[in-house]
């Protein structure tokens, strides 16, 4: 329950292991085993998804017009 809880809370597995003492291998096993999938994580991984798509595109597009004001 703990290592599911961490998770939750937003911790990674080195995170988690290096309180449980659980090896890597073995906390990613809880979470495949334990781990409620819900639609609120689904939700958060595609607006991190959308907020990474949409930095890079406007890095993209910074460089681009920095390039055509240089030329």
């Amino acid at each position: 329950m703990t290592v599911t809880m961490l998770f939750q809370a937003g911790c990674n597995l080195g995170e988690i292991v290096s309180i449980t003492g659980h090896s890597l291998r073995r906390a990613q096993e809880i979470l495949d085993r334990y781990l409620a999938r819900t639609s609120t994580m689904a939700d958060n991984a595609i607006a991190k998804l959308e907020n990474v798509l949409a930095t890079d595109f406007a890095k993209q597009t910074e460089k681009q017009e920095a390039s055509n004001e240089a030329k």
